[in-house]
């Protein structure tokens, strides 16, 4: 095989390593293309000899480039050279440090954002708590408040209902001497009678006589004990009005 320049060994490493259909049509399309086809063949033919080649292709590259070349193999080496590097983009140091410092910017406002934001919420929060601990205050003062009045209702019923016990504990001493009374009146109303029998057995006018009082005195025992019956059904309904509402 003819010996190759540096720069066709490195077009040749580039198109073994790239294995692109793109560049191998246009190393192809070359009018030196047969200076490095043997190369390309080979590797095709037998796999297992492409990592052996690129090898001896780039321990070639320190030998020093001839300098007798045709102005072909210069215009060969120049396009291929703009194939290889048609792709890269090498960055400057300026543009380095201008696109990080627009890191940096976006970072630091994306951090500022982020602060006012917690800023923000934590405020929320705090008016949402002293919100929460004023309501809180404000009900318990109500229910202390609201505890304090049924408890002084609940005094005032006590002594309502004491009173109203000591009322019919008084109620049923009158209704015991009611009872006392009433018999006491007929006790007497039965001794007036007898007296009066006795007192009129002699004449008949004495009889007629006691018949006409007795008459009489029947007509207001009749009216006392209307009333005293009268008394005993109101003190009656009195002692149950009294039973319902101890009740």
């Amino acid at each position: 095989m003819e010996e190759l320049t540096c720069n066709q060994k490195v077009v040749l490493q580039g198109v073994l390593e790239s294995n692109d259909p793109e560049v191998f049509q246009e190393v192809i399309t070359e009018a030196n293309y047969e200076l490095i086809a043997p190369y390309i063949t080979r590797a095709m033919q037998n796999p297992s000899d492409l990592t052996e080649i690129i090898t001896q292709l780039s321990a070639s590259l320190d030998e020093p480039e001839e300098t007798t070349h045709t102005s072909n193999y210069k215009s060969v080496d120049l396009r291929a050279n703009t194939g290889d590097s048609r792709d890269m983009n090498t960055i400057t140091r300026n543009e380095f440090e201008s696109k990080l410092s627009e890191i940096e910017s976006k970072a630091d406002l994306r951090v500022e954002k982020l602060g006012n934001e917690m800023l923000q919420v934590i405020s929320e929060l705090r008016i949402e708590r002293a919100d929460r601990d004023a309501k809180m205050t404000q009900s318990l003062a109500d229910s202390n408040e609201k505890m304090t009045q049924n408890f002084t209702t609940i005094q005032v019923q006590q002594g309502q209902l004491e009173t109203q016990i000591k009322s019919v504990t008084n109620l049923k001493g009158h209704i015991w001497g009611a009872f006392l009374a009433l018999a006491a009146i007929i006790v007497a109303v039965l001794a007036l009678n007898v007296t009066s029998f006795d007192s009129g057995r002699n004449t008949a006018a004495d009889i007629e006589k006691n018949r006409y009082e007795m008459l009489e005195k029947s007509n207001q025992r009749d009216s006392e004990i209307k009333s005293i019956n009268e008394t005993l059904r109101e003190l009656t309904e009195l002692v149950k009005e009294s039973n319902k509402k101890a009740e």
